[in-house]
């Protein structure tokens, strides 16, 4: 061999090596980005999923940029790192709220350049496309779910990661793929936070929608819930990051849990914590509203779920008041057996109540904003004002104080954060009987008035309650 010929022998391995490099740098760049969570594409799709920003603000966006003209200019033309990028960018909103995967010609149209060109690495942008994507209902999602199967399927490379995706195909060909996994971590013995181990993904690839299902399913076949399970569940939503599976799950789990009486109230009070942290306090319905959705059943068990929450949150506030305020356990018996009959409540105090007796309470203590209205001085008397049909209840910490009955309608019933100056101005020494007694057995009643802690109080409450609310306490 001639000296020039080494020569361009050698320059032609020098730039051989040059470009194996720079795309093991793109590549591994793009792996990591995809599935070890390194800031760019995760950043990316984040801020742009429901804004409008111009694609030239980065190299995705110029991918999407060049790819829209692309398809109306023949002068135009795509690198293979625009291709690449295009294929993490699907999802991505990229002007006017719109995505490629948000219209079926476009998605058709970016699959078809995408297929001319093919490279196998495409794959995992696509599949991080597809697993963001996943429970989003755009239009050209089943393009890329059928297009993702049929590459997988015919892929014959060496990539560990995308023979293992090959090998699990199955979870992307429908969309039964994501409780199919479910079944499997399950029979795995993976825990509900560890559901992306079956594809060898890092745990907090869960944030993904296409692992909503997946949730949910593990959730439906844990059985009986046990505080362990529940605090993966919690750490399985977090990684999640969905409003809407928060709300779905947190639901079912609230219902289940209170089925059974026999579970410890630190479930409770765990589960209420977690869904107020997660979703937010169940007393604003617009915060726990259900998604759009044609399933009726979806929303009744969100609904229903919150009103299990809230009727736990009385509970604690009813414990927590009866103990602080006035530590009278017969009064506090009484009104925990009517908690599934109060529609609201609230409390009204001085600040000193709330600083010194209600505030640390963990019960209660994240709750106490939107419930405790402070009254001017320092008294120690509050009041805790209860809801119940069309009904206003208010009970005193004073054990010698009245009870009042108000019909809600009532123009001079108090009102939730009407602005009351002294809790003494709640009092009327003129206002009727509610209920009177002879022998310990009711013999008048009035469906508005004061309601004596005295004799057998508590059948006296319990008769005027059935006579004058229609509730059988």
């Amino acid at each position: 061999m001639s000296k020039a010929q080494r020569y361009i022998n050698d320059f032609d391995e020098s730039l051989k090596r040059v470009e194996i490099q720079s795309s093991r740098i793109i590549d591994n760049d793009l792996i990591e980005l995809a599935f070890e969570h390194e800031s760019t594409f995760e950043a990316i799709n984040k801020e742009h999923q429901g804004e409008t920003r111009t694609p030239e603000d980065n190299s995705v966006f110029k991918a999407i940029s060049r790819f829209l003209d692309f398809r109306t200019n023949p002068k135009a033309s795509l690198s293979r790192v625009d291709l690449r990028n295009l294929s993490f960018a699907l999802n991505i909103q990229y002007s006017n709220k719109k995505s490629i995967l948000g219209n079926d010609t476009l998605t058709k149209e970016a699959l078809s350049v995408l297929s001319q060109n093919w490279n196998d690495r495409y794959l995992f942008g696509l599949i991080r496309s597809l697993l963001f994507s996943w429970k989003m209902n755009f239009d050209g999602l089943e393009q890329l779910q059928v297009f993702v199967f049929k590459r997988l399927k015919d892929y014959k490379g060496s990539s560990k990661k995308l023979l293992l995706f090959k090998t699990n195909a199955k979870f992307f060909k429908d969309g039964f793929g994501p409780s199919l996994l479910a079944k499997q971590a399950f029979s795995n013995h993976f825990s509900i936070d560890q559901l992306t181990r079956v594809l060898k993904l890092e745990d907090t690839d869960l944030q993904y929608s296409f692992f909503q299902d997946a949730i949910l399913e593990h959730l439906k076949k844990s059985g009986e819930p046990n505080l362990n399970f529940i605090k993966q569940l919690a750490n399985a939503l977090r990684l999640h990051q969905n409003d809407t599976t928060n709300k779905i799950a947190l639901s079912k789990l609230i219902i289940k849990v209170d089925q059974n009486p026999y579970l410890s109230a630190s479930i409770q009070d765990f589960i209420k914590d977690l869904a107020v942290e997660l979703i937010g306090d169940p007393d604003k319905g617009y915060l726990w509203s259900p998604p759009s959705s044609k399933d009726n059943q979806l929303a009744s068990d969100i609904e229903k779920g919150r009103k299990i929450l809230l009727k736990w949150i009385t509970r604690r506030f009813i414990d927590a008041f009866f103990e602080n305020c006035i530590n009278d356990p017969a009064r506090k018996k009484f009104w925990m057996q009517m908690v599934d009959h109060i529609n609201d409540f609230w409390v009204a105090g001085s600040y000193n109540t709330l600083r010194y007796k209600l505030e640390g309470d963990s019960r209660i203590d994240d709750l106490l904003d939107s419930r405790y209205q402070v009254v001017s001085g320092s008294s120690d008397v509050s009041a805790l004002f209860m809801r119940i049909k069309d009904h206003l209840i208010i009970e005193f910490s004073n054990q010698s104080y009245a009870c009042y009955a108000y019909k809600w309608n009532n123009p001079n019933a108090p009102k939730k954060q009407e602005n009351i100056t002294r809790i003494e101005d709640l009092r009327n020494g003129y206002m009727q009987m509610a209920a009177n007694q002879r022998g310990g057995l009711l013999y008048q009643s009035n469906p508005e008035g004061r309601l004596f802690h005295t004799g057998p109080w508590q059948q006296i409450f319990k008769s005027w309650f059935k006579y004058q609310v229609g509730i059988n306490a």
